[in-house]
């Protein structure tokens, strides 16, 4: 399968997009004081869960 370096450069720059939007989601989640877990689904994209920090006393 050949690819044009027109082709190449556009999967690039869309992944390159993927992951800022990725970073900035995680920072979002972080600057609120809690963790994130993230996955990869079968489709390639990203799936972010936000772990919200709780604290129980027993």
């Amino acid at each position: 399968m050949a690819y044009s370096n027109a082709e190449i450069y556009d999967r690039n720059k869309s992944e390159a997009e993927r992951e800022q939007k990725l970073l900035s989601k995680l920072k979002q989640i972080s600057a609120r004081g809690n963790n994130a877990e993230v996955k990869q689904d079968r489709d390639g994209n990203w799936v972010v869960y936000e772990v919200k920090k709780t604290k129980a006393i027993v």
